[in-house]
């Protein structure tokens, strides 16, 4: 008999709405179709017909076979997605921050369950990366994962080093063109790439890594300033993660870098991202595209539901290792600090210690 799969989906925002419009498209070649919507009663109205007030009414659905949580934050989605998979329904999420901090409870109550748990658009939306990167684990060893994960703030850095506007003009112009989340400050600080060098090291190295061990150094105090000095210099700084073995460690973390203006990652603009993984049989590989935007994610969200009405989402936890984690290091790297008015080069990280200064990047050949 030909199934139907049904849809709920938590959260009409940006990313619930574009869930929505994908999946309406994709009922006419793929057999899907979104069934109820879980928000406010205010935006009830907009919904129409497929609006529900609680999410019970999802959960308790027998007739719902995936969920689709859209909602943002970590404590209600976080047990939002614990009782859809409870309810042996398959769920599918973006929200990076209940996927970096509870991933291996979630894939364990997942297999529990006998259904899938799925968050390809968790890390850098659009771009199709958590899965090549889990099937290349079954084949081959990731070695090391870099890159620039952060839409917003590789957006603002771009415009202010590229078309020489200020911080504040950055900002609200990201913000115009709703690539900014509500909270733009997580961006600045580091603390969404950290959630997303989590993920993917937490796939790459079958390891759980909790988000809150991981080293950050954000650009919070980045100012128009700084940004011209570093440029007349023939510098460009760019906002990056990293992770990588060491015998049996993660040297991982998020941290401001200096680069020349011919480096590679100055090629990676705006709303870019990319990720290069090492691997010891492969070599080199790069992923790059859209980070971010509402399209982007919704499209790799009804990815990762055509996965599972094939069968094919299957992923494995997180624990068969167990590594120390320890701060990312740049061996023989000088630094740029920038403190009372004024930026200098100093030779070591014990330079950068005993000044203490506003801001300081690690600068990279």
């Amino acid at each position: 008999m030909y199934k139907i799969y049904n849809i709920g989906i938590l959260g009409y925002g940006h990313i619930g709405r574009g869930v929505n419009k994908i999946i309406n498209e994709l009922s006419l070649r793929q057999p899907l179709q979104v069934k109820k919507i879980f928000d406010i009663p205010s935006k009830s109205k907009e919904i129409g017909e497929k609006f529900v007030s609680s999410i019970d009414d999802i959960i308790d659905d027998n007739s719902i076979d995936i969920v689709v949580e859209a909602l943002g934050g970590d404590t209600f989605p976080f047990e939002c997605i614990k009782q859809a998979l409870k309810a042996k329904k398959h769920v599918v999420t973006s929200n990076k921050e209940v996927v970096a901090h509870h991933l291996k409870e979630l894939l364990t109550l997942a297999h529990e369950n006998g259904v899938y748990f799925q968050f390809e658009a968790s890390v850098c939306s659009g771009i199709p990366l958590l899965r090549p990167l889990i099937e290349l684990t079954k084949v081959d060893e990731i070695l090391a994962c870099q890159g620039i994960l952060s839409s917003t703030t590789n957006f603002i850095l771009t415009r202010m080093q590229d078309d020489k506007i200020s911080l504040k003009e950055s900002i609200k112009l990201a913000q115009s063109y709703n690539i900014t989340e509500k909270d733009y400050q997580r961006d600045m600080l580091g603390e969404d790439m950290v959630d997303k060098i989590s993920i993917i090291s937490s796939l790459a190295y079958l390891t759980p890594i909790n988000p809150d061990d991981v080293y950050r150094h954000g650009i919070e105090t980045i100012s128009d300033e700084i940004i011209q000095d570093i440029n007349s210099r023939g510098l460009y700084l760019k906002f990056i993660a990293i992770s990588k073995k060491v015998n049996d460690k993660i040297e991982i973390g998020v941290a401001p870098v200096l680069v020349p203006s011919s480096h590679h990652l100055v090629s990676i603009k705006d709303i870019y991202n990319e990720v290069r993984m090492d691997l010891k049989n492969s070599d080199r590989i790069h992923f790059s595209g859209m980070g971010g935007g509402e399209l982007p994610a919704s499209s790799a969200i009804a990815s990762d539901i055509v996965r599972i009405i094939e069968n094919s989402a299957y992923i494995n936890n997180v624990d068969l290792h167990h590594y120390e984690l320890i701060p990312f290091e740049v061996n023989d790297s000088s630094y740029y600090i920038f403190d009372e008015g004024k930026g200098k080069i100093v030779k070591s990280k014990q330079d950068v210690l005993k000044i203490k200064p506003y801001f300081y990047s690690r600068i990279l050949n």
